[in-house]
């Protein structure tokens, strides 16, 4: 009768530990694969957040009535806003503002302001020289997608950074324009800073906030805005 060959038990067992040990090894590839991928899908959704407000802020800067300045806006309320002057800003110190004002025309102007975690963009206003004059903002759209959000809490405050206040206004001491004792003469920059990441993915949280933070889920905006030449 002829012999019949089989398997040890230990042959077995050195076969289903091997396959076993692959079987992992395939898994975490894959899963490591995958977040990999995510992350990366992540990190260029969080770069075009970033590139619609720079690209927005810079065309309605650039498109701007020439004859009329644009201006740091101070939040008053949940929807009031109040235009600063350029020369309350003393030249050894910087102030920061959460929108600015530009005309569209040299009697109306609409504001770009910072609220939470988004960038809006308010209907036109109508201008009034009175400087002390609120404004109520009553309507304002996104002016990125909704997927889009500007507010990465960390461990500790990030130097630079102010997320409810991204307008940061500076004497520009590069240029010099007759008597800098007059605030007309002087010139100013805006510098609007900000991080975004990519808080959602067809209506579904794709990260939280704290995991944009850790993972460095995230892009930085900067943009630097010349404010007597409107030059970017």
């Amino acid at each position: 009768m002829k012999k019949i060959k089989s398997f040890t038990l230990v042959e077995i067992l050195v076969a289903t530990t091997i396959f076993a040990i692959v079987a992992v090894i395939a898994s975490a590839s894959s899963s490591m694969i995958i977040s990999t991928t995510n992350k990366s899908d992540d990190l260029s959704k969080s770069e075009v957040c970033v590139r619609q407000v720079y690209d927005f802020v810079r065309a309605a800067i650039s498109s701007s009535d020439s004859n009329m300045r644009f201006y740091p806006a101070e939040l008053a309320g949940t929807s009031r806003f109040q235009l600063k002057l350029f020369g309350d800003v003393p030249p050894e110190n910087e102030a920061s503002f959460p929108a600015i004002a530009y005309f569209v025309s040299s009697e109306k102007f609409r504001i770009i302001h910072k609220l939470g975690d988004s960038f809006f963009l308010s209907d036109e206003l109508e201008f009034n020289k009175n400087l002390s004059t609120y404004y109520n903002v009553s309507s304002s759209k996104k002016i990125h997608s909704d997927d889009c959000s500007f507010f990465i809490p960390s461990p500790a405050p990030i130097s630079g950074y102010d997320f409810v206040k991204p307008f940061t206004i500076t004497r520009n001491q590069n240029i010099q324009m007759g008597d800098l004792t007059k605030s007309e003469n002087r010139s100013y920059l805006i510098h609007l800073k900000d991080i975004a990441y990519r808080s959602k993915q067809g209506g579904e949280d794709v990260v939280t906030m704290s995991e944009a933070w850790e993972s460095k889920i995230f892009s930085r905006l900067d943009l630097v805005i010349s404010e007597s030449l409107k030059s970017l």
